[in-house]
């Protein structure tokens, strides 16, 4: 599946998160689950962005985190990116 992902233009990682408008696409990624997205969109042994499967359209983005948005695009489903897991969102663009 694809999922677009997009990042906090100023996270403050807790409530409240910021909007669609307050976030940037940064990549789309090839996964299984919302869980692999936020697996390949951190930084863990090395930088994120230039994996395979991964399109970046933000260079040098920092890793997914609170606050943070994900789209699958299968379905036009919204996710936020909690403390623990992910909340669907009810979003518009």
């Amino acid at each position: 599946m694809r999922f677009q992902v997009y990042h906090a233009k100023n996270p403050t990682f807790q409530a409240p998160h910021p909007s669609l408008n307050e976030c940037s696409w940064v990549a789309t990624v090839e996964a299984n689950d919302l869980d692999e997205v936020f697996l390949l969109t951190n930084h863990i042994d090395k930088p994120w962005w230039g994996d395979d499967g991964i399109i970046t359209f933000k260079p040098d983005s920092r890793s997914t985190s609170v606050g943070d948005l994900v789209l699958m695009e299968s379905g036009g489903r919204w996710f936020r990116c909690e403390m623990a897991g992910w909340t669907e969102e009810k979003i518009r663009y």
